[in-house]
């Protein structure tokens, strides 16, 4: 999932990229939440490998998954954040069912695709 990952920030952050540049700082601040999941997945990889003689009773693939359902937390927090700074409440609910869905079902996959190999 390393170049899902890579791909999916990438993506991202031309996103909040062109933000910047048309003047819109605040939307791109707001759209910072959906980068949390794929980074720390990908930083979750080497660190479970690193950690594997600490955790030798834990799979390396289950300390990646808790580390992606921790993203999906800390997601969620920053998304309730910026969306009590959102006046309509039309537009504060599809920010939050957007993004949270977006996040929640990118954390899914990420933790199958992991912990599929355990499954075997």
């Amino acid at each position: 999932m390393i170049t899902e990952c890579v791909a999916i920030l990438a993506i991202s952050l031309c996103m909040i990229a062109l933000y910047v540049r048309t003047g819109h700082g605040d939307y791109a601040l707001s759209t910072t939440p959906i980068l949390i999941v794929p980074a720390v997945h990908l930083v979750a990889l080497p660190v479970s490998r690193w950690t594997d003689p600490i955790f030798s009773g834990f799979p390396p693939q289950s300390i990646i998954a808790f580390a992606d359902i921790g993203a999906v937390a800390i997601t969620g927090l920053l998304i309730m954040f910026f969306a009590g700074k959102i006046k309509s409440a039309k537009i504060k609910k599809l920010y939050v069912c957007t993004l949270g869905g977006y996040s929640i079902i990118l954390a899914c996959a990420f933790v199958h695709k992991t912990l599929s190999v355990l499954w075997r």
